[in-house]
């Protein structure tokens, strides 16, 4: 049911070259339903997988009153 929500707010991504690591990801959201999963479920598959160190996410939430507006991980 979570990844129903992050399909529902992702707006854009973008991967990048980087400028301290290799790889960037860039993510904008519409809702803060997101952030958990890039957190919970990305941010752990990117520390375990062993890349941690080629790889920054940075994510943004885009709307009138977020509670969250960015995160970096």
């Amino acid at each position: 049911m979570l990844y129903h929500y992050i399909r529902i707010c992702l707006r854009k991504s973008y991967i990048k070259e980087g400028t301290k690591k290799p790889i960037h990801i860039e993510i904008t959201l519409s809702n803060e339903a997101g952030i958990f999963q890039i957190q919970e479920v990305l941010g752990k598959k990117i520390k375990w997988s062993g890349i941690k160190d080629y790889v920054s996410v940075y994510a943004k939430v885009i709307k009138e009153k977020p509670v969250f507006e960015e995160i970096t991980l």
